[in-house]
């Protein structure tokens, strides 16, 4: 691809090593020398021939011929920039020389084999893609070319693409294959280059040019796709940093239940002998505790008391037994609100890889999981001040009566 004089490359081959500073040599300077609307490379001569606009932008006469003026003007095909082109159309406008002089010097560069620059571990980082030759699928393709989208190894790219004619076809490693660009669904020739502002368009603001100077989008608010992509984008990776945030606020909670669960209930320590040998020692809860006092206190009393022992256990147990039932009800709502916030996470995660016309189309529905979540977050926010976090069992006793 070519920048907007015409001239440099849009990317340099950066996956290979030895690739980061590519030679001027017939596999890369085919992309240097291609017109971007059709893929195919300049000519010194006919329809070929390279011509600047106004805006800078180099296109070949032929792609010139067949856009449509608006009077005696053309819009560039990439910015829509407008350039006058007089009586004489097409033919009056200037050729671009530098890409033509470049052009001739190539012609005359000596060519070389531009696999045996791929070093081993460039190819197998190609390989470990696991993409089939097209030509042989016993072979693991590592090179795409895109002007046949066919995928090849080394093998058949050299025996398919030996004729003169082929040889210009340009190609580039499986790692940099180009992404394929959405077509506009009513203008199925035309690329999806706009995203339309207007409020009436939200669930469908994907267009072309078409749409937008002549069709269902004309005179309405608009951006370039990748801008309004990258936009979407960023309130995304916003979003999904306050819920993150979020989901920590809820873990921090679920592990401080956890905590005064396992307060409540006691835990084992193991300890070591001084002959090498463990063994485990029961390290008694706030429950337990509470059952310690009221025997202790019962077994003064004797058998006197003994009923009211009873009582007064059987009560305790139950009150246990319904702190431990709410604490863990609420850390498994916790747990399920956590999973909540993590199922968002992951959604908007895999929204953030889709191409841009994908990531468009999610605006809604993420939105949608936003405000679910922060509504979950604004109910949580009460939350953390009415946990019971005390792990203590309450006990009072007065002098012959268990009160509870």
């Amino acid at each position: 691809m070519m920048a907007s004089g015409g001239l440099l490359p849009s990317k340099g081959y950066s996956t290979c090593g030895t690739f980061s500073t590519p030679p001027m040599n017939e596999f890369n300077s085919n992309a240097i020398l291609e017109c971007r609307v059709c893929d195919e490379v300049f000519g010194f001569q006919g329809d070929k021939v390279p011509r600047l606009l106004m805006c800078g932008h180099t296109v070949c006469h032929r792609c010139l011929t067949r856009l449509q003026p608006h009077g005696s003007t053309l819009s560039c095909p990439f910015d829509r920039q407008p350039t006058e082109i007089g009586d004489s159309g097409v033919w009056g406008l200037k050729k671009n020389f530098a890409l033509l002089e470049l052009l001739e010097k190539l012609q005359f560069t000596p060519k070389t084999n531009s696999w045996n620059r791929f070093s081993e571990e460039c190819l197998a980082r190609e390989r470990q893609h696991e993409i089939p030759c097209d030509e042989n699928e016993t072979h693991t393709a590592v090179v795409f070319c895109t002007t046949c989208s066919t995928h090849l190894c080394v093998e058949c790219a050299e025996v398919t693409h030996s004729m003169r004619t082929l040889a210009k076809h340009k190609r580039v490693p499986i790692s940099e294959k180009p992404k394929e660009s959405p077509k506009c669904s009513f203008h199925p020739e035309h690329l999806i280059e706009f995203a339309c502002l207007e409020e009436d368009c939200k669930n469908t603001p994907l267009m072309c040019y078409i749409c937008k100077d002549y069709g269902r989008h004309v005179k309405h608010r608009h951006t370039l796709l990748e801008t309004e992509a990258e936009n979407v984008r960023s309130s995304i990776v916003n979003a999904v940093q306050q819920i993150r945030s979020f989901g920590e606020e809820v873990a921090d909670s679920a592990r401080k239940l956890s905590s005064v669960i396992q307060q409540v209930e006691g835990s084992v320590q193991v300890l070591q002998g001084l002959d090498g040998s463990s063994t485990a020692e029961m390290i008694p809860g706030t429950a337990e505790q509470a059952r310690l006092k009221i025997r202790h206190y019962f077994n003064e009393l004797r058998e006197t008391l003994n009923r009211q022992e009873v009582v007064a256990l059987t009560t305790v147990d139950t009150h246990i037994r319904e702190k431990l039932c709410m604490l863990r009800q609420q850390q498994e709502d916790m747990a399920i609100l956590l999973s909540q916030v993590s199922a968002v996470c992951h959604q908007c995660e895999s929204t953030l890889q889709q191409d841009d016309a994908k990531v468009l189309l999610a605006k809604a529905e993420v939105s949608t999981l936003m405000d679910t979540v922060k509504k979950q977050q604004q109910h949580f926010s009460e939350v953390p001040d009415q946990l019971p976090l005390d792990p203590t069992i309450p006990v009072t006793f007065t002098k012959l009566l268990y009160m509870w």
